[in-house]
C-alpha cells in the first residue's frame, strides 16, 4: 500500500509543483471558507467537471501556505488496491509511513468516495475521534453520497462543481477584453456555445472526448451507481433530451416513443439528474400539484455534450441552455419557467413575491422578436420590467409605463 500512497502523493517526495492548469480562483476561495466553517467538506459534480484538478490546486495552495508536504493525504478510491480496505486502515497506513500523531493537522482528499459502502460511518468516527483532521470528500453521485450524509448532520458542508462558466471560459483562455469594445465577445461566445466548458476538452479537443464521456456516463453512472441494464435506452433517452432541450417534455410521450414506461422513463431521468449530466425545470405555478405535474424542461449539463447529443449546432437551444445555467446557479429553487394558454416565456424568476420576466432570443435584429406577447405578460403579473436576452442587441423599449430591456448574452453572463 505504501509504495501506491506514495504514487498518488508526489509532493511528499518532489519539489516541484503539481501541474494543475487554469486555477479555479472562485471554487478555490469557496473551498476555503468551507473548511473553515467545517472540518468535512463533500466537493461534487459531474464527471470530468474538474474535482480533481481542484483538489491538486488546492493541495498547491496548502504547500504554499507553509503547510507540511507529509501533512497532506491524496487517496484515489476506486483504486484495485483499495478495494477491500477501509478509509481507516488506509489512514493508519499513511500516519505510520510518515510518523503521524492523532494531534497533527492534516489533509486528507478522498477521491471518488462512492466506492466504498460504509464511508459516512468511517468519517463520522474520524471527525468525532480526531478534532485536527480536513477532509475534502468528491463525488459524482449525488444522490448515493446524499443519502448517507445522515451519519455526518452537522459535520459537514456541501460545494458543487460545474463545467465552466463564460467568464471562467475567458479566463481559461486567457482572454482579457474591454467591455467597450463588446462585440470581440460574440464569436468568443459563440466558440463557447459550441464546445461548452469541460476544461479538458478545452485544453485538447479530441476528437472522440464527448463519445468517451457518454460512455462514462452510461457504463459507470447507471450500471455501477444504480444498476440499470437498459444501456442503449439511456442513450437514446439522452439523445431525445438533448433534442428537446429548452422545450416542456411530458414523460409519457418519452416513453411511448422509448418503448418504456413512463414510471421507468423517471427513473432514467432521475439518475441523470442525480449524477449532474442534466437539469430540470419547473413551471411556474400558484398551485403545488400544477408545478409537480405539469411537464418539466430538462436541459443538459454542457453546451459541448449538447452538440454532440444532436449531431448540429442549434445556437439559439445553445443560447438558451447556457442562460439556463448562468440563472440556475444565480438563483436555485427561485427559478422556473411560464406558460400559460399556449403563451411561454423562458424564465421566470419568483423572489420576495416579486416576479422577473426574462426570455432568450439569439437575435441580432429587434424586428425579429414580438414584443407584444411579453408586455401581456407582464401587465397579467403587474410587473414593470423584463429582459429579452440576445446576440447583439441593445435597447429598451417601453409600452404604457412597462419596460423591455434588451441585451446582449455575452454582457448578461459577465454581470
Amino acid at each position: 500500500m505504501e509504495e501506491i500512497l506514495r504514487l498518488q502523493n508526489p509532493w511528499w517526495t518532489s519539489k516541484k509543483k503539481l501541474d494543475v492548469g487554469v486555477i479555479r480562483k472562485s471554487y478555490i476561495e469557496d473551498l476555503t471558507k468551507k473548511l473553515e466553517y467545517s472540518n468535512i467538506c463533500l466537493l461534487l459534480g459531474g464527471r470530468r467537471v474538474g474535482k480533481t484538478t481542484l483538489i491538486y490546486q488546492y493541495i498547491n495552495k496548502l504547500i504554499d501556505s507553509g503547510i507540511p508536504v507529509s501533512h497532506i493525504l491524496y487517496v484515489l478510491l476506486d483504486t484495485f488496491a483499495f478495494n477491500n480496505m477501509s478509509i481507516h486502515t488506509i489512514l493508519q497506513e499513511y500516519r505510520k509511513i510518515h510518523n503521524i500523531s492523532i494531534d497533527q493537522e492534516i489533509y486528507i482528499f478522498l477521491d471518488e468516495v462512492q466506492y466504498k459502502d460504509n464511508w459516512e460511518q468511517e468519517l463520522k468516527n474520524i471527525y468525532d475521534i480526531e478534532k485536527n483532521v480536513h477532509i475534502i470528500v468528491t463525488g459524482s453521485a449525488s444522490f448515493k453520497i446524499h443519502v448517507k450524509t445522515a451519519f455526518l448532520t452537522g459535520r459537514h458542508t456541501n460545494m458543487y462543481m460545474f463545467p465552466l462558466t463564460f467568464k471562467e471560459f475567458l479566463e481559461f483562455k486567457n482572454i482579457d477584453i474591454p467591455l467597450y469594445e463588446g462585440y470581440r465577445y460574440i464569436n468568443i461566445l459563440d466558440e463557447y456555445l459550441k464546445i461548452g466548458g469541460y476544461p479538458e476538452y478545452i485544453s485538447l479537443q479530441e476528437p472522440d472526448y464527448f463519445s468517451n464521456l457518454v460512455d462514462s456516463i452510461v457504463y459507470k453512472d447507471f450500471v455501477e451507481y444504480y444498476n440499470i441494464r437498459n444501456l442503449d435506452i439511456v442513450r437514446d433517452l439522452l439523445k431525445l433530451i438533448a433534442d428537446r432541450s429548452g422545450s416542456h417534455t411530458s414523460l409519457i410521450k418519452l416513453g411511448k416513443i422509448l418503448g418504456i414506461s413512463k414510471d421507468t422513463v423517471r427513473e432514467y431521468i432521475t439518475a441523470l439528474k442525480e449524477t449532474f449530466n442534466m437539469y430540470e425545470l419547473e413551471r411556474f405555478a400558484f398551485s403545488r400539484n400544477e408545478r409537480i405535474y405539469f411537464p418539466k424542461k430538462y436541459y443538459i449539463n454542457d453546451n459541448g455534450l449538447l452538440f454532440n447529443l444532436c449531431g448540429k449546432l442549434n445556437r439559439g437551444q445553445a443560447a438558451e441552455r447556457t442562460l439556463f445555467d448562468f440563472l440556475q446557479r444565480k438563483y436555485k429553487d427561485s427559478l422556473y419557467f411560464f406558460y400559460n394558454k399556449g403563451r411561454e416565456i423562458d424564465f421566470l424568476i419568483k423572489q420576495n413575491n416579486e416576479i422577473q420576466l426574462i426570455e432568450s432570443k439569439y437575435i441580432d435584429n429587434i424586428d425579429d422578436f414580438n414584443t407584444t406577447h411579453l408586455f401581456n405578460v407582464l401587465e397579467s403579473f403587474q410587473s414593470h420590467e423584463a429582459i429579452v436576452v440576445t446576440e447583439s442587441i441593445e435597447k429598451n423599449v417601453t409600452e404604457g409605463g412597462n419596460n423591455i430591456h434588451f441585451i446582449p448574452l455575452w454582457k448578461y453572463l459577465l454581470t
